[in-house]
């Protein structure tokens, strides 16, 4: 399978903007999205910390059968792993 990732790091509360920007990425360059989005949490807040110090990795699955590399934001492939 092939993913668009982005990473996020800083408040949770902005990942949406994180997301539309992978969203436009994958209209602008003709992907296909197939998946849900997965979130996994890099750095996990622990108490007393900043939300400014959260990490999240964003993956969104795309077509394999279409262009599997493009410019601009990394396009992940399992074959290669995390």
């Amino acid at each position: 399978m092939n993913a668009v990732y982005a990473r996020h790091e800083g408040n949770p509360n902005l990942l949406q903007g994180t997301l539309n920007e992978m969203i436009g990425y994958i209209k602008k360059h003709g992907l296909r999205q197939i998946t849900a989005v997965y979130n996994v949490n890099v750095r996990e807040l622990k108490p007393g910390d900043s939300l400014e110090d959260m990490v999240v990795d964003v993956y969104i699955g795309v077509d394999p059968r279409q262009r599997s590399r493009v410019y601009g934001i990394y396009v992940w492939r399992k074959e290669e792993g995390l």
